[in-house]
């Protein structure tokens, strides 16, 4: 079985070169992703991934997890042929959709490789945050049940087509929560005392 630990300052679900490589994206049929958190560069970077490995990209988002600037960029790329786009709500009960994975997918269905990690499909996830992921290859039982947690979360997700994209884009915040609270305790002199290690 092979678990690796991944992820440095640069995250687990980094730049799409970087995406592709750690999950070997060509020796797959396609490739499915889901992330909480997502930004203007998500579907792009889904798109790219699709165009490397010549297949539809699957990808979930969370609905409440993008800015208003991330919600036009997902109108825009919802018209690609190279994305399968949808979007999931908060579970009931309360909570929020908080996961983060992408898998490398045979034809027959079958995960070959997964990252499950902290990283959501962002730039600050790529570019400035602390991430760490498991990479997951060489072991069936894993990537079965991730398979099927997947498969019944896209059966659950709505998609694209039936989203009310302007409605979305008048209600998402200008900024991301993470940003409003980072900034709270910047002003308030409150963050930790020293920075974050990351993995290396």
């Amino acid at each position: 079985m092979g678990i690796e630990l991944v992820g440095t300052r640069a995250s687990g679900i980094s730049e799409t070169a970087s995406l592709a490589e750690r999950l070997d994206v060509d020796q797959g049929d396609g490739i499915s992703i889901a992330s909480a958190y997502w930004d203007v560069e998500a579907c792009t970077t889904a798109i790219d991934l699709a165009m490397r490995i010549g297949s539809v990209t699957q990808l979930v988002l969370w609905t409440a997890g993008g800015t208003r600037k991330a919600w036009i960029a997902a109108r825009e790329a919802a018209a690609s042929p190279a994305l399968d786009l949808r979007f999931i709500d908060s579970p009931e009960g309360g909570g929020i959709f908080h996961a983060k994975v992408a898998g490398v997918t045979h034809e027959h269905g079958d995960w070959l490789r997964a990252l499950v990690g902290s990283a959501n499909l962002t730039s600050a996830a790529r570019e400035r945050n602390v991430e760490l992921g498991v990479l997951i290859h060489d072991d069936p039982v894993a990537l079965a049940q991730l398979r099927d947690w997947y498969g019944e979360l896209w059966t659950a997700a709505v998609p694209a087509a039936r989203i009310d994209f302007d409605a979305a884009i008048a209600i998402a915040p200008d900024h991301s929560e993470a940003a409003a609270r980072k900034a709270t305790f910047a002003a308030a002199a409150l963050a930790a005392p020293a920075p974050a290690v990351p993995y290396r």
